[in-house]
C-alpha cells in the first residue's frame, strides 16, 4: 500500500508541474504511463488472482471445457514461455490503451486527475490487475469503442469486436446493447437523466439481487459466475447514501455538459452505461468500471475544462470525498478478508519479481 500512494504522489507531482514548465503532453504523460507500466509489469503475487491465473498458465486446459469467455485468452497467454513474461506484456497492453485514449481526450490540465482516479478507485486500478480476462476483453472493447464508435460510427465493425471481445470474457456480450443507447440517450435532455441516475440510486436499496440474478441467468454462458450471488446483494442504505454524494456531480455533469459534438457525445452515452449500473449496484464485481470508467473520467474533466472555479469544487469535492470513502473500506475489507474468500493473491503488499523466490 505504501508504494502504491507514494507512487501517486509522484505521478501528481509530475502531472501538477506548471504547463509554461514544460509541456506535460510530450513529456509528463509519457513518463507518467512509462512509471504506471513498471510499477505493473515487475509485479510478483500482486493482484487477487496472480496465482489463479499463474496455475492457468502452467496447468493443461482443455480449451473445450474453458468455456466460449475464455478461449481466446488462454490461446494467447500460451504464446508466451513463463508466466512474468505474460504480465509484462497485458501490462504494456493496458497501457498503451489507456494513453491512447488519455492523449487523445482529456485536458492536459486535467491529466492529474486521470491518474488519482487510476489510483483511487478500487473497482478501476485493483480490477485492471487482478480481473485479467476482463482486462484484456476491455482493451479490445476501449479500441472498438473509439475507432468504430467515438469517431465514426461503423456498427458491423464495433460487433465484430464485441464479439472478439467475448471470447476473452463473456461479460463483453453486453455492449452488443450500444447502438441502441447511442439512439436513445442524445435524445434525453439533462434533467431526465439525472432523474434515471436518481432512481437507479434508490432502486439499488432493494433490486440489485433481483436484476444481477436475471442479468446473469439471461446470458446461459455466465453460469460459471454464480458464485457471485453469494457476495452480490442488495445496497445498504448507508452505500445508498453516499452515492448521493456522487449525484450532486453528477447533476452538473448533467446540467453543464455542452452536446452537439459527436465525440463526446458518444464518452458521454458511454459514461452513462457505466453510471447507470453502477448505482444500481450491479456492476458485476467492478468489471463494467474496467470497460467503461475511463469515459466517465473524459466526460468529467471535459466538463470540469469547461466550468467555473465555483462549479469544479462542487463537482470534485464531493465526488472524492465519496471515492476515498470507498477506498477505506475495500482496503479494510482487503485486511478482513471479507468477500475476498475466491481470491489468490493479495493487493496490500507489493512485492516485484526482484523480491521472489523463483521467476513465475
Amino acid at each position: 500500500m505504501i508504494v502504491h500512494f507514494t507512487i501517486l504522489a509522484l505521478l501528481l507531482i509530475l502531472n501538477l508541474i506548471p504547463e509554461n514548465k514544460i509541456n506535460r503532453k510530450k513529456y509528463i504523460l509519457p513518463l507518467s504511463f512509462f512509471i504506471v507500466f513498471i510499477y505493473w509489469a515487475i509485479r510478483y503475487d500482486y493482484g487477487l488472482d496472480y496465482w489463479n491465473y499463474y496455475d492457468t498458465f502452467y496447468s493443461d486446459i482443455n480449451e473445450n471445457r474453458a468455456g466460449f469467455g475464455e478461449i481466446w485468452f488462454y490461446r494467447i497467454m500460451r504464446i508466451f514461455k513463463h508466466y512474468y513474461q505474460w504480465i509484462i506484456a497485458s501490462s504494456a497492453l493496458i497501457v498503451i490503451t489507456l494513453y491512447h485514449l488519455v492523449i487523445k481526450y482529456i485536458p492536459q490540465r486535467w491529466y492529474w486527475l486521470f491518474f488519482l482516479l487510476l489510483f483511487i478507485v478500487p473497482d478501476f486500478h485493483f480490477n485492471l490487475i487482478s480481473a485479467q480476462r476482463s482486462t484484456m476483453a476491455a482493451c479490445i472493447l476501449l479500441w472498438a469503442f473509439d475507432l468504430f464508435y467515438i469517431q465514426r460510427k461503423r456498427w458491423l465493425f464495433y460487433i465484430g469486436m464485441v464479439f472478439i471481445a467475448a471470447m476473452f470474457h463473456t461479460s463483453a456480450l453486453v455492449f452488443i446493447i450500444v447502438p441502441f443507447f447511442d439512439l436513445i440517450i442524445p435524445k434525453l435532455s439533462g434533467r431526465t437523466i439525472f432523474i434515471i441516475l436518481v432512481l437507479s440510486n434508490v432502486a439499488s436499496l432493494f433490486s440489485s439481487t433481483y436484476i444481477f440474478e436475471h442479468v446473469v441467468r439471461f446470458f446461459d454462458i455466465f453460469n460459471d459466475y454464480n458464485y457471485y450471488f453469494d457476495v452480490v446483494g442488495n445496497r445498504s442504505l448507508t452505500s445508498m447514501l453516499s452515492g448521493f454524494l456522487v449525484l450532486i456531480p453528477c447533476w452538473f455533469i448533467c446540467d453543464n455538459y455542452k452536446r452537439g459534438n459527436k465525440v463526446y457525445d458518444a464518452a458521454f452515452t458511454l459514461a452513462l452505461l457505466y453510471l447507470i449500473p453502477d448505482f444500481l449496484h450491479v456492476n458485476f464485481q467492478g468489471r463494467y468500471t474496467v470497460y467503461l470508467y475511463i469515459f466517465f473520467v473524459i466526460v468529467l474533466c471535459t466538463v470540469l475544462e469547461q466550468s467555473n472555479r465555483q462549479i469544479r469544487w462542487f463537482i470534485l469535492i464531493p465526488y472524492l470525498f465519496d471515492i476515498s470513502y470507498g477506498l477505506y473500506w475495500y482496503y479494510w475489507m482487503l485486511l478482513s478478508k471479507i468477500n475476498f474468500e475466491y481470491s489468490s493473491g493479495n493487493m496490500y503488499y507489493y512485492h516485484t519479481i526482484f523480491e521472489a523466490p523463483f521467476l513465475p
